[in-house]
């Protein structure tokens, strides 16, 4: 007889735990029952014990979402964002820099040592200008920049910034831009994202000329393949850019840039803008740009600013007569594709998107309008200022909302202009936001383009209603 607490009391309590069979040592779960030892992605757990069955790699970012279902298995993103919605989470779409030619440190551009140079990632003063006065300024940077180079030969001077690393101007002496010296320069941000450009004057009337060179932050000029990333910019003062891409024919001057990224914008002053285009750039991604000011735009665009692609922003304007985005005298300029842009505007005649004369829009898929819950009057969604030769391909302005904040006044018109061009379309081209709530905007296909038996592409778009 056995005594109390021992022998087959113990074997029963095995059994209640794991009733495969008495013998548990081949068993893929050895905690749970699971008589038929299925382990569907063959990783060696059984799946009653898997949480992630259909993943042999067991979530191995270690998101907390299984990789079967996660949309960036490369890089942790618990919040699955994918703000343009192309199945492919934010996370892995972001711009990866190439090796960095310098890193600079806080304090380096500040160094009594003008002569030393800090290049091939070894730390050394850098001074360049600097003039010991425990600031590392926006005129100090500039000079240094003009004494870089290609030093590891992959046709890009990659510039570093530290993390915690300020460069700022607040009086005439530090500088009221920096001037980017020669073509295919980019400055990068390190990974925390710290680093920061900042203007800070806020000259009086008697010391200062209003002009966007002496508020700006970078002013790309007479230079090409500029890319700009993973940066803090901030602009105070008034008629300022926090970035400036020059482009005057008329001077034989000829500006691009290839990649803004991963910018963060804060614009205070009047008729201050985030970034303003005058030559073509590739590629505006990733990005929070925030202005306050009257006329303050969050992106200008003019002059042959071919703007290739805007994906994954987040544009809010707050004054009066500032639209998010302004394509203003164009001169053939065209914003080619905006996916993924979330804007929202508040001031007194600001509406989300303001297109000038010869602008062109080819496509715009999972925009998000928003009228503030600040919003005191109302304004047009898309205000077409200048009606020559402007257009939308309407086939794919598609899947995006127009919507307003509860609380504020909200959007009055959804297109400000009844002379644009459309492209294949039966769009009416000026609709009251009434009471009725959110609709459905269709469109339309007058001419049954896609040969499917009917006269709409069915690519909507909510009208009105409230933001959800």
């Amino acid at each position: 007889m056995s005594a109390p607490g021992c022998g087959r009391i113990g074997f029963d309590s095995i059994l209640s735990q794991n009733q495969d069979s008495p013998d548990a040592g081949g068993d893929n779960c050895p905690t749970l029952t699971n008589s038929d030892q299925t382990d569907t992605d063959e990783d060696g757990l059984g799946d009653a014990c898997d949480d992630c069955p259909l993943d042999p790699e067991n979530d191995s970012d270690g998101d907390l979402v299984c990789g079967d279902i996660d949309n960036c298995t490369a890089f942790a993103n618990s919040d699955q964002a994918d703000m343009d919605r192309d199945g492919l989470g934010d996370a892995c779409q972001a711009f990866v820099p190439p090796p960095c030619d310098y890193e600079v440190q806080p304090g380096d551009l500040d160094a009594v040592d003008e002569g030393a140079a800090r290049s091939g990632g070894t730390a050394s003063a850098i001074g360049a200008g600097g003039n010991g006065d425990g600031r590392d300024s926006f005129l100090e940077f500039e000079l240094f920049l003009g004494t870089t180079s290609d030093s590891n030969n992959d046709g890009t001077t990659v510039v570093c910034l530290a993390d915690g690393l300020i460069i700022e101007t607040t009086q005439p002496i530090d500088g009221g831009h920096i001037l980017i010296p020669r073509d295919n320069i980019m400055i990068v941000g390190m990974p925390r994202a710290t680093a920061g450009i900042h203007n800070r004057r806020v000259d009086s009337l008697s010391d200062r000329t209003l002009d966007m060179e002496a508020h700006s932050g970078i002013y790309i000029d007479d230079v090409k393949g500029v890319s700009l990333h993973n940066l803090t910019l901030s602009v105070a003062g008034e008629e300022g850019r926090a970035v400036y891409v020059a482009h005057e024919i008329a001077r034989n001057k000829r500006s691009s840039a290839d990649i803004f990224s991963k910018l963060t914008i804060e614009v205070a002053g009047f008729h201050s803008e985030g970034i303003h285009m005058r030559g073509p750039v590739a590629l505006v991604v990733d990005m929070n740009i925030h202005t306050t000011g009257r006329t303050g735009y969050t992106i200008e665009t003019q002059v042959n600013a071919d703007v290739q692609e805007m994906r994954r922003l987040t544009l809010t304007t707050e004054g009066d007569n500032a639209p998010a985005i302004a394509n203003n005298v164009n001169q053939g300029n065209q914003l080619v594709r905006i996916v993924g842009v979330d804007i929202t505007t508040a001031g007194l005649n600001s509406p989300g998107i303001r297109l000038g004369s010869e602008a062109a829009i080819e496509s715009m898929q999972y925009v998000t309008l928003r009228r503030s819950a600040l919003a005191t009057a109302t304004a047009y969604a898309i205000e077409v200022a200048e009606n020559e030769n402007c257009y939308f391909n309407t086939p794919e302005i598609r899947d995006n909302v127009v919507c307003n904040e509860p609380g504020g006044i909200g959007w009055s018109v959804l297109l400000g202009d009844a002379a644009v061009p459309y492209v294949g379309s039966t769009v009416p081209y000026s609709q009251v936001n009434g009471s009725f709530g959110a609709q459905t905007f269709p469109w339309g296909d007058a001419n049954d383009s896609n040969s499917d038996g009917t006269n709409n592409w069915n690519l909507q778009t909510q009208w009105g209603g409230d933001c959800l």
